[in-house]
C-alpha cells in the first residue's frame, strides 16, 4: 500500500471527519447542515436522510471504540423517535424545523436509513435502538415492501394512503444495504432473501438487458422511465440516465451481500457485480480528459453530466478495495490507489477535513447541485473499508476486529 494510505493515514482520516460530523449536533435536537466553510448553517431545515446517515456514522463510532460518540449516537436515536417520527401516522418526516413539519411526504430512502441507523446502534448498545429498530421494520413490512415485485415503494403521503407512481433503483439500492444490516441485528433470513431479490432485478437487467448500465426509474408496473428527469440531468437523488456512482455501489453491495449468503449465494452474483464495475470505470473515469468520475451517462453510456460528486469517487474507493479483498488481484489495488489518489488531490480538503461535495468539469470546487458539505456517510465508509476485515456490513467488520 502506498505510504499515504497506511493504517495511520486511514485512522487520522476518519478522526478527522467524525470530529466534522460532531459539529453538527444542534442542542435543540437533531443534527444540522454544515456550510462550505464546515460551520452550521442554520438556515437549513433538518433533513431525515442526514440525521438517520449521521446517526448510523456515529454507532459505527462507538462499535470502534470512539466513546465520546456514544452521546451523539443516542441524540440521533432520540432526534429520529421525538422529531422526525409521526407518532400519528407511523413513519419518519422528510424534512422539519425545530417548530413545523415542512415535507410529510414518508421516502423510502430514508426508511432504508433508519433501518441501517436502528440495526447498527443495535450492536453499539445504545438506548432506544432495539425499540427504533422494531419500529422501523413494522412500517417497512406494512407500507413499503412489495412482495408481488420483489422491490420497495418509493414515496407515500403523510397518512399512508397514496402512493407516488415512482419505483427508484436509489431507495431499492439503500435498502439491500440496510436489510443486510437487520439481518445481521437479527439474524432472520428473511432479510437476505429480500436482498437478493432486489438485487437479481438489478443486476440481471443490467448485464442481460442493458449492457451493464443500471436503468433508474420505473414506474410501478416496473416499465423503464428512460427519460425520467430528461430536463433534471444533474438532480441530487433522481438524475436523467445512469448514475456512474451507483454502479459502483451496487457492485460492493453485491460483494457484501454474497459474503451474507456464504453457500448460498447464485452463481452469477460476483460475475455480475464485477462486470458492472468494470463498466463503471469504462463509462466514468477520466472519460471527458480530466481528472475524476462524471455523474451521469445517457443509455449508450455517453457522458451527461459532468460534475464531479465526492461520494462517486468515494464508493469507487470502497468497491476497489472490496473487490481487491474478494480476488487479491493487484488490478483492482491499483484502481484503489488511484482513486485515493485523486480525492487526496481533488476532493479532500487539507485544512477543514471534509471531502469536498462537488467539482465541476475541471475539479473547481463548485455548488450547482450541492451547497455546502451536509454528508460523510460515504467519505467516512471509503475510509475505513480498508480498516476492516472482509465482512457482510460495516456494523459487523468492525466488530471482528474486537
Amino acid at each position: 500500500m502506498n505510504q499515504e494510505l497506511t493504517q495511520e493515514f486511514l485512522l487520522k482520516e476518519s478522526s478527522r471527519l467524525l470530529r466534522l460530523a460532531k459539529k453538527t449536533k444542534l442542542e435543540s435536537g437533531g443534527f444540522g447542515w454544515l456550510d462550505k466553510n464546515g460551520f452550521l448553517d442554520e438556515s437549513k431545515n433538518l433533513e431525515a436522510w442526514i440525521n438517520f446517515r449521521m446517526t448510523y456514522i456515529f454507532a459505527l463510532a462507538v462499535i470502534s471504540g470512539d466513546v465520546d460518540s456514544r452521546d451523539y449516537l443516542e441524540h440521533g436515536i432520540r432526534a429520529m423517535k421525538e422529531k422526525f417520527h409521526d407518532d400519528e401516522n407511523g413513519g419518519w418526516y422528510s424534512v422539519i424545523n425545530n417548530s413545523e413539519v415542512i415535507d410529510s411526504h414518508k421516502k423510502a430512502y430514508e426508511l432504508a436509513f433508519a433501518l441501517l441507523a436502528s440495526s447498527s446502534a443495535v450492536f453499539a448498545g445504545a438506548a432506544g435502538a432495539q425499540e427504533l429498530l422494531e419500529l422501523s421494520i413494522e412500517n417497512l413490512n406494512q407500507y413499503y415492501w412489495e412482495e408481488s415485485t420483489g422491490l420497495v415503494v418509493d414515496v407515500w403521503n403523510c397518512e399512508f394512503t397514496e402512493a407516488e407512481e415512482y419505483r427508484g433503483i436509489n431507495a431499492n439500492m439503500h435498502m439491500v444495504e440496510a436489510f443486510m444490516a437487520v439481518f445481521e441485528a437479527t439474524k432472520d433470513h428473511i432479510w437476505l432473501d429480500r436482498a437478493l431479490r432486489i438485487t437479481e432485478f438489478v443486476l440481471k437487467g443490467a448485464v442481460e438487458k442493458y449492457e451493464n448500465l443500471i436503468p433508474e426509474h420505473y414506474l410501478p408496473d416496473l416499465t423503464i422511465q428512460k427519460n425520467y428527469n430528461f430536463d433534471s440531468p444533474d438532480h441530487p437523488f433522481r438524475p436523467f440516465g445512469v448514475v456512474v456512482g451507483h454502479l459502483f455501489e451496487w457492485s460492493r453491495l453485491a460483494i457484501h451481500l454474497s459474503e451474507c449468503l456464504q453457500e448460498n449465494r447464485p452463481a452469477w452474483l460476483l460475475d455480475y457485480a464485477e462486470k458492472i464495475y468494470q463498466n463503471a470505470k469504462v463509462i466514468g473515469w477520466e472519460v471527458d480528459g480530466e481528472k475524476g468520475f462524471i455523474y451521469t451517462t445517457d443509455f449508450q453510456g455517453n457522458p451527461v453530466t459532468h460534475i464531479r460528486m465526492h461520494w462517486v469517487v468515494a464508493e469507487a474507493i470502497a468497491a476497489a478495495w472490496s473487490f481487491y479483498q474478494e480476488t487479491g488481484r493487484s488490478s483492482f489495488l491499483e484502481d484503489y490507489r488511484n482513486w485515493w489518489e485523486y480525492a487526496i488531490d481533488f476532493v479532500i480538503d487539507p485544512q477543514q477535513g471534509f471531502w469536498r461535495h462537488e467539482l465541476n468539469s475541471i475539479n473547481q470546487i463548485d455548488d450547482k447541485v450541492w451547497k455546502g458539505n451536509p454528508d460523510i456517510y460515504h467519505a467516512y465508509q471509503a475510509v475505513i473499508i480498508a480498516l476492516i476485515p472482509k465482512c457482510t456490513g460495516f456494523a459487523s467488520g468492525i466488530l471482528a476486529m474486537k
